[in-house]
């Protein structure tokens, strides 16, 4: 095949993580780095931040089928800031690396459609096993969170209307998108939200945020049940299996909690038994006197 960038402005092979492992073509022109400040880097660091999670849905349909269409992509980059480029994918070693070609202006390839960023906005738990793949946790380290909401996750317990459910759960989702990596929120169930973050965000602020928001829903924070749990990621973590677990024992813990019987207070029983002696004293006193 003809070099990968002879009708492109520049070019990038990547591995299954999108990590760069070579560049050629007017790459320091737009990217503002040269190749040795860009080799094992994730090419989705140069990616805006509203198209990362459809690029790593195109990269997992390279993964799959081996091939993806031309698409429009958006890239910030010191150089250029943001700019809008066209960019198609070529095999470079088979099931193992690609060639992602870039140009603004390639006939037949500038009206491609963009990197649907309309597509379902929340990332399933294999995306942030890829996020996790390409992230550099020696520059910031992740931690994930798993929240619950007992109001919206169990349909038994809840006051709530299928309706004002549904409203809740997708305006949560969106609050904690704006403090997650990426703005990727998984959804494994409803009331249910995992998301990757930097290590020094506080997960118990995170917390009130949406007590907060829920109470702008007339929740109250006994009634909306949340609940969370904070793990540490490292760069050979399976994000996905983390979350089964963090559900596993957050579902635990809520079964202990249902089945521990409540204690019944003593106070009742004790002031009847003083009821009665003082019933019998007064008919002692009584009997007495007659």
């Amino acid at each position: 095949m003809d070099r990968p960038s002879d009708k492109w402005e520049f070019s990038l092979r990547v591995d299954q993580a999108s990590r760069i492992l070579e560049a050629r073509g007017l790459f320091e022109l737009y990217l503002g780095a040269r190749a040795n400040q860009i080799t094992g880097r994730p090419l989705i660091s140069f990616f805006d931040d509203s198209e990362r999670l459809p690029f790593l849905r195109y990269m997992a349909r390279l993964l799959v089928r081996g091939q993806a269409e031309p698409v429009s992509a958006t890239l910030r980059t010191p150089a250029v800031g943001i700019k809008r480029f066209s960019m198609a994918a070529k095999v470079g070693e088979a099931g193992r690396s690609w060639w992602l070609l870039f140009a603004q202006d390639v006939k037949g390839i500038t009206a491609a459609e963009a990197l649907d960023t309309t597509e379902q906005p929340y990332a399933t738990a294999q995306e942030l096993d890829i996020a996790v793949r390409v992230h550099d946790h020696a520059a910031a380290p992740l931690d994930i969170t798993l929240f619950r909401a007992r109001a919206l996750s169990d349909d038994a317990a809840s006051p709530l209307s299928p309706e004002a459910r549904r409203d809740i759960d997708e305006t949560l989702s969106r609050t904690l998108m704006d403090h997650a990596t990426d703005r990727m929120v998984a959804r494994p169930t409803t009331g249910e939200y995992a998301l990757l973050h930097d290590r020094n965000t506080d997960a118990a602020a995170l917390r009130d945020r949406l007590v907060a928001v829920a109470a702008t829903h007339n929740i109250r924070p006994a009634d909306l049940g949340l609940e969370h749990e904070t793990v540490q990621v490292s760069a050979d973590s399976a994000a996905s299996e983390m979350i089964r677990d963090l559900r596993r024992r957050m579902q635990s813990n809520a079964h202990v909690i249902a089945a521990t019987p409540v204690r019944s207070s003593r106070m009742p029983a004790l002031i009847g038994a003083a009821c009665a002696l003082i019933l019998i004293v007064i008919g002692v006193m009584v009997f007495s006197r007659l």
